[in-house]
Formats: C-alpha cells, structure tokens, sequence
C-alpha cells in the first residue's frame, strides 16, 4: 500500500507505461475479497503493469480530487492519463 500526500505523488506513482490504481478502504468487504485477484495480477502481470492500491481514509483529499465515490474503485492508466474506471454501485 502507498500513501500519497500529493498529487505530485501520485503523479509519479502512475508514470508507468500501464499502472492500475486500486482505491480501497480496510474496513471495506468488496475490497478485501477482491484483494486475491489483485495480487494474482501483481504476480502475473510484474512485468506489464503496475498495481497500486490506495487507502482512501489515508488519503482523502486525493479521493476527492478523484471523485472516488464508491469503493473498491479500479482506474487503469496509460501514459499517466485515465483510460478505464471501475467503481462498485452504490444500490
């Protein structure tokens, strides 16, 4: 886990050629059963593409700046720009 106090930190945490930002909280249920299939496509994927995963209560300007409503909330970067956002639904 990376904590980002900046946006300049997070800047530089998505400068990879694919980088997949894994927004989450501890106390969160999908994210935590989601977490086995992160890590198999850190293991898999090492060479590819980057994963981070971001603890919005730790990190909660840069949640805002996001617009991270919901959680768990996957963004895929390409180049540092946003290509692909996957939040829950809120029911």
């Amino acid at each position: 886990v990376i904590e980002i106090k900046s946006e300049d930190e997070f800047n530089t945490a998505i400068n990879h050629p694919f980088s997949v930002i894994d927004f989450y909280a501890k106390w969160c249920g999908p994210c935590k059963r989601m977490n086995p299939y992160l890590e198999k496509m850190k293991s898999e994927m090492k060479d590819d593409l980057v994963i981070i995963s971001i603890d919005v209560d730790q990190n909660e300007s840069l949640a805002q700046a996001l617009k991270i409503e919901s959680l768990p909330t996957l963004i895929l970067y390409e180049n540092q720009k946003s290509i692909w956002k996957n939040m829950r639904k809120i029911l």
